[in-house]
Order: C-alpha cells, then structure tokens, then sequence
C-alpha cells in the first residue's frame, strides 16, 4: 500500500518547532497543561463536579459568562505536579453564588474530602486577588507537598503510574495496555518508513522529554504508517508526521 508524505525539511525533528532538545521538551511540557473541565450552572453538573472532588481535590472559578481568566491557567499550570483538578463553572447564576456566598465574582472555591467520602467533603473559599501568584500561593497553602497522597479512597480507583520509557504501542500490545485509564499518555507518531536510525534518534528526543517532566504521565510511541486508523481517531494523518499527541484516557480527551 502506498502512503503519501509532504516535504519534510532536513532538520525537521521530532515536532514542528525548533530543533533544539530543550526547545522540544519545553513545548511538550507546555503541552501537558492542565485540563480546566468546564461545567453549566446546574445543580446536576454542580453534583458531578462534587462528585468527582470527593477522590481528588477540585479547585472551582466560577465566572458569570463563558471566559476563563488567564492568571487561572497559569497558577493551575504552576502546581500541575499536585493531586488537584480544575474546573470552572460558566454562566454562574445567582442561585449558585448565594448558595456558595461568593463574595465577588469570579469566585473560586477549593472542594475536597480529607477521608474520601462524600460525607467529608467541604469546600475552602478564597478571597484574594484573581493573580498567578497569589492563587497558585492559595493552592500552596491548601494542598502542601504530600497532602492528600495518602487517600485510600483515591488509591483504589488510580492504577500506580510509572513513566518510565517509552513503549510501543502495538497491535499486540494496544493503546489502553500501554496508556492505562488515568493520567495523561504523551504519544510519539513517527513515520516508520524512515527507517530504524531516525526512529531511535527520536526515542531519544522522547526519553529526553520524559526525565524532564515529573507527574502523572506515561510516555508511548507507535508507527502511524502502519497504525493510520487508530492515529486517524486524534485526527493525525501522514501529513502531520512526525507529530505529538497528548491524551487523557480516564476523561477521553486530547490535544495534538
């Protein structure tokens, strides 16, 4: 079966930006930004959203329209290495502020259980400035090194994550063996046409990006010449090789 390429510059790398190694893992890294679920201003979504902080601590902005301020990103990127969601709820109504006593709006809350039970769950107000620093230091403050770490509850729903190399995802051993169902998977599509010298050199450019990046991450890579269906569900094709993409399986979403 013939398989169309585009051009490729000689000193194209792994991905499509610069060739230095720092650059690369630097992209990766950014890459690997936190997932800001977002939810309507219902009580059903407000249940699913206490739901899920009953296992992992959520932090909660709640913003009247649709947007999500930049400073939140950003200090939920800065602490991405701690056991802590974010979620942000759009189109806040005054039903849900008075039910929360926001004080101002954007409001944020952190919600969790410190025995993994629903009946233990209670919520943590913050009332500082909506600045990087001063709520990554609100988080700092609330999840310190280690918290929540030892919560039996939490420990039997996550499968242990070990990033260690990269493995190969193969017919033989397929997607969910080498991804698992939690964390984030970073997933290296190589053009395995170019043979076995190429392939390692960017093994080598992955693995480097792998020690760089501590966390709930796997690392995998697969041959999208030979695999193109599977690649074809992250909307990858031929065209986009060599490429990155990074998934959670647990919330079924992706970014390339």
């Amino acid at each position: 079966k013939q398989v169309s390429h585009k051009p490729r510059a000689p000193t194209e790398d792994l991905f499509p930006i610069p060739d230095a190694r720092h650059d690369v893992a630097q992209w990766v890294i950014e890459k690997l930004q936190v997932k800001i679920v977002q939810y309507q201003a219902s009580q059903q979504d407000l249940a699913m959203a206490m739901q899920s902080a009953v296992t992992n601590p959520l932090a909660m902005l709640f913003v009247k329209d649709d947007s999500v301020p930049d400073s939140f990103k950003a200090a939920a990127k800065q602490v991405s290495h701690k056991p802590l969601n974010f979620a942000v709820m759009i189109n806040t109504n005054d039903q849900i502020i008075k039910q929360y006593q926001l004080k101002s709006m954007p409001g944020m809350m952190v919600f969790f259980s410190q025995n993994g039970t629903a009946e233990g769950l209670q919520g943590l107000p913050y009332q500082g400035r909506m600045a990087q620093s001063d709520l990554a230091g609100f988080f700092n403050m609330v999840l310190p090194d280690g918290a929540f770490d030892d919560n039996s509850a939490s420990k039997k729903k996550k499968d242990t994550i070990k990033a260690g190399p990269a493995k190969e995802i193969t017919t033989e051993q397929p997607f969910e063996t080498v991804c698992g169902s939690t964390g984030l998977c970073v997933i290296a599509a190589f053009d395995g046409l170019e043979g076995q010298e190429a392939q390692e050199q960017k093994l080598e450019v992955l693995d480097t990006i792998r020690k760089k990046k501590s966390g709930p991450f796997r690392f995998a890579y697969v041959d999208a010449t030979c695999h193109g269906e599977f690649m074809g569900g992250f909307n990858v094709n031929s065209g986009d090789l060599p490429t990155v993409v990074v998934v959670s399986p647990g919330r079924k979403r992706y970014t390339q």
